[in-house]
Formats: C-alpha cells, structure tokens, sequence
C-alpha cells in the first residue's frame, strides 16, 4: 500500500501546475542611490539598503518607506534581521 501512495503523490506533483508571478509591476523608488538588498521579517515589515548609508523601511508590504538614520555614508550592502526591531546591517 505504500508503494502506491508513493506513486499517487508522484503523480499529483507531476499533475499540479505551479504559477509564477505572470508579470512584473515597476515600483516608484523613494531613494535616488542604488538599492543592493531587501530583507523582510514578515509579509509586512521589510527594510531596503543601498548606497550612501541608505536604509529604507517599510510596515505596510512595501506600500510607503521611510528613510532610516543610519549614522553613515558608506555603501550598505546586506542586511539580515532577527525580528521587526533588532537586525544586522553590512557596510564597506
């Protein structure tokens, strides 16, 4: 009976279509620099970097960003966060 469940799970996997995004939506950027990275802790907190010490953050899925003080003018490039408050921030 296993073998069979294994083949009918197969099979439904081979049968069921998997749809990507069916187009791209061009986003207004409320920044002049470059963007390097995103990063969200859940479907509506997310931060952006970029260039020049650029942070940007957003609590409603991207809909408004505020710029975030960061102190520096140098590139930030990764971001990695542990939850909506605390996170880490790569600059060079």
């Amino acid at each position: 009976m296993t073998n069979l469940l294994k083949i009918l799970f197969v099979l439904f996997l081979v049968n069921c279509k998997v749809h990507s995004q069916e187009y791209w939506l061009k986003q207004f950027s409320p920044a002049s620099q470059n963007l390097a990275e995103c990063f969200f802790t859940d479907t509506l907190n997310g931060l952006i970097c970029g260039d020049s010490g650029l942070i940007l953050k957003t609590t409603n899925e991207g809909q408004n960003w505020i710029f975030q003080n960061t102190g520096t003018y140098n590139n930030i490039v990764s971001l990695f966060f542990v939850n909506v408050n605390t996170g880490y921030a790569l600059s060079h």
